[in-house]
């Protein structure tokens, strides 16, 4: 969508297509197309109306798509149309999807990143780190483009009037709060809730709270293990909160920092991003793709690592100086590489390229 809008305000004519989930009703500014599918499985939609889409410039796709990711491709070569691809993860999966994308990654997915003319990774350092990137990436280096995603830096703003919320989970204007923002499914487990939690147990100091936004049917397993470890009077889980009515900008405004301790390698980590648009401090794992974004805008720990983190956790309730610090450097990180506008520039300059290559 912020993609899209970035880009017909640059002057180009947009359209997404989407398989559709559900009613979904198309957003305002954007024009959607919503496809329908005949089989999904996970996050995977058979789309064959893909098949029929009419000819444009160029294709662009979003990847992992599983399913859909073959039929564009498959259309883009009858075409004759360039092929961009944003590689945003690796596969991940458990049980029968764990061995269904070692299929995809080995049989699949080298034939998309092979045809593609250009491949957008948020960070050349996470790509470097992926699964293809001793292999295709490395081999085509050239064609890899460094696009991050971006950040509505006028709703995610220090300035900006928001609710006050910290009253609403019994919580004061001397508590510190730490924030923790992931959805709860298997494939979110990597994001380390179960070590921050570990990390709070072990600093008995009643004022030290956690908000947990998120939703999923992993949350009551997360909910039981704060229990377990004497949590419940520090702990609130949320749930899921909306982005519409600045309810997510009110949760990261009542944060003095927020916390993703990812057990994996993250691409970006968009809650870091958008609560360093709002010039709060971070922490998070020294690892490809969380390091490139935060730079010198917050701490890093290593993956994992619990005492690293309380130490870390401790260090900035310490330093109200050093949060300040850090959250001025972040939203000058955000408005210098990560607005949406200037992720439309790149991602234009990035389509000129493939063009002139045709």
């Amino acid at each position: 969508y912020y993609n899209a809008l970035a880009l017909q305000a640059l002057g180009c004519d947009v359209c997404v297509y989407a398989p559709r989930i559900g009613r979904v009703e198309p957003p305002e500014a954007v024009p959607y197309r919503f496809l329908r599918s005949y089989l999904s499985i996970g996050n995977a939609y058979l789309t064959p109306a893909i098949l029929a889409l009419p000819r444009p410039d160029l294709f662009h796709l979003h990847y992992p798509f599983v399913f859909g990711a073959e039929l564009i491709l498959w259309r883009a070569r009858r075409l004759g149309v360039p092929l961009v691809i944003t590689y945003h993860s690796d596969l991940y999966g458990i049980g029968l999807r764990r061995l269904a994308f070692w299929f995809y990654n080995r049989f699949l997915a080298p034939r998309l990143l092979q045809v593609a003319r250009k491949i957008a990774v948020t960070s050349l350092d996470h790509a470097r780190g992926c699964f293809f990137g001793t292999t295709i990436f490395a081999r085509r280096q050239n064609d890899l483009v460094e696009i991050g995603n971006g950040v509505d830096v006028e709703t995610f703003d220090p300035s900006r009037p928001v609710e006050e919320i910290r009253p609403r989970y019994g919580w004061s204007a001397q508590d510190f709060v730490l924030l923790f923002v992931s959805s709860f499914d298997a494939s979110h487990s990597r994001k380390g809730l179960d070590i921050l939690l570990e990390a709070l147990a072990s600093l008995p100091d009643p004022g030290l709270k956690l908000l947990i936004v998120g939703d999923g049917d992993r949350r009551a397993a997360y909910e039981e293990h704060a229990r377990r470890l004497g949590l419940s009077e520090r702990v609130r889980f949320a749930g899921r909160v909306s982005h519409a009515d600045g309810a997510m900008t009110s949760h990261y405004a009542a944060a003095d920092v927020v916390v993703l301790p990812s057990l994996m390698q993250e691409s970006f980590g968009l809650s870091l991003a958008q609560v360093m648009a709002m010039g709060k401090a971070v922490i998070g794992s020294h690892m490809p793709g969380v390091r490139t974004l935060v730079g010198e805008s917050g701490l890093l720990i290593p993956p994992g690592d619990r005492q690293a983190l309380a130490e870390s956790i401790l260090r900035l309730r310490a330093d109200p100086d050093l949060r300040q610090r850090l959250g001025a450097n972040g939203r000058a990180r955000i408005l210098a590489h990560y607005t949406w506008r200037r992720v439309g520039e790149r991602l234009l300059a990035m389509y000129r390229q493939a063009l002139e290559e045709t």
